[in-house]
């Protein structure tokens, strides 16, 4: 799980090829181990990572391998798994928007905190990705309160500039 926190740090930190990377080993040393505990996770994040960079097919298959760890008991991957489907299917908005719904109605059925922040975040970004400024800003305004609170320092700083996005005002 280490190197799945790492790989994610990396690439919300920039080094966008090395998150990558860390975690495809990640993945890779925990299906190799034959743990299988929180796979969802590191499948999920490396789908995330490789939809944000524009791999969308190998994004959603990670993604579906990351929904199918649900189906046998490994669910904490799944709200970040259809939020990396969402990121995978721009820009075909309907699709995104199918998928961004479901993640928020399962974030909300898990009654997290944190999942549904992100989820909502992750909605405001698409939004800003589709042009619609005003609507991700609406949007993103009151998760900054919500990240400042859960001390989430990289998801602040991303949903205050997306709350202040030009056009926005």
């Amino acid at each position: 799980m280490s190197d799945t926190i790492e790989g994610v740090a990396r690439f919300h930190e920039g080094e966008v090829g090395r998150g990558i990377e860390i975690l495809r080993r990640a993945v890779t040393e925990h299906e190799s181990s034959g743990a299988r505990m929180a796979l969802s996770v590191a499948y999920a994040e490396l789908a995330i990572a490789l939809a944000r960079s524009g791999s969308a097919d190998e994004a959603s298959a990670l993604a579906g391998k990351a929904l199918a760890r649900c189906e046998v008991g490994d669910c904490p991957g799944e709200v970040a798994a259809l939020r990396a489907l969402a990121w995978a299917a721009v820009p075909e908005w309907s699709n995104a928007v199918r998928y961004i719904d479901e993640a928020t109605r399962r974030a909300a059925a898990k009654d997290s905190r944190r999942e549904q922040t992100v989820t909502h975040l992750t909605r405001a970004q698409l939004l800003h990705a589709a042009g619609d400024l005003m609507r991700a800003a609406e949007v993103a305004a009151p998760l900054v309160v919500e990240f400042e609170e859960m001390g989430m320092r990289w998801h602040l700083a991303q949903a205050r500039a997306t709350a202040a996005s030009p056009g926005a005002n």
